[in-house]
Order: structure tokens, then sequence, then C-alpha cells
């Protein structure tokens, strides 16, 4: 049975683990979108554009790569300079494969807009209507096969 008197642990950093390890499987590159106006981000100023800044994840690119429930932290070099890069969870605007864009994004953190108790929604592209083949006179079939 689930917890009801302590808050939940929210979904997002969950989802930037996923997106991240589902880039690294595919041979994508795993980019950050982060809001760089957030009380505790660390990042390169000088790159930051917009009040924000696109951030490679990708195994080659960083050391030491921590994806908590809370923040994300790494060592990385920019212009030639190492930096400890912080981000915390509730900073992060997407994540996504650099080669194809897919990925996750996030709403702005529920403290941004004063509700505590909501966490930040996904933002997903409206689904595609399935239509059916109209050579054939019907649906898609799903090739799931159970054993």
């Amino acid at each position: 049975m689930a917890k009801t008197s302590e808050p939940l642990i929210p979904t997002t950093p969950y989802l930037i683990r996923a997106i991240h390890d589902w880039c690294s499987d595919q041979g994508f590159t795993p980019h950050l979108l982060v809001d760089a106006s957030i009380e505790g981000v660390v990042v390169p100023q000088q790159l930051v554009e917009n009040d924000s800044i696109v951030l490679n994840i990708q195994s080659t690119a960083v050391r030491s790569l921590d994806m908590g429930n809370e923040w994300l932290m790494f060592n990385a070099r920019f212009s030639g300079q190492p930096m400890e890069v912080i981000v915390p969870i509730k900073a992060v605007r997407a994540i996504f494969a650099r080669e194809n864009g897919l990925g996750c994004a996030f709403e702005v953190a529920a403290e941004s807009t004063g509700d505590k108790h909501k966490e930040p929604a996904l933002k997903t592209p409206a689904p595609e209507t399935s239509k059916p083949d109209a050579k054939k006179g019907k649906d898609k079939k799903s090739h799931l096969k159970l054993v």
C-alpha cells in the first residue's frame, strides 16, 4: 500500500533518467533544456540565452553524472574550462535526443505557480488519430503476442 502521509516523489526525475537511458541505448545524444533563471542552477552563464541553456549529457561529454530525485550534477568542460554543473530537477524543461527531438518536455514547476500540491505535467503532442486503411477496409491490429 502507498504511504499517504508523506508527499510522493515527483515522476519528473524518473522520466529524465528513463529518457536518458533510452537515448543512450539508441545511440542518440541526450540533451537537457534548462531554465537558468531557477534558483540553484549552476551553468556557464556565457552560454545562457533567454534564461535557457541546452546541455549535452551524453556519457562521453560529462563526468560523474548524478541524476538524483532533486538534482542533476555533473562535471564538464566549456570552452576548455572544467566546471561542475548543478541543475535542480524543477529547472529541467525538457530532455530529448539531439538527433530527432524525441523526449519529454515539462511544464513550469508547481512552486513557480503557487500550487505546491500539483506535480509538473508533461507536455505531450496531440495523439495521432488512427484511420482505417481505406484499401483494406480495416484497422491495423496490434502485433503484441502474449506467450
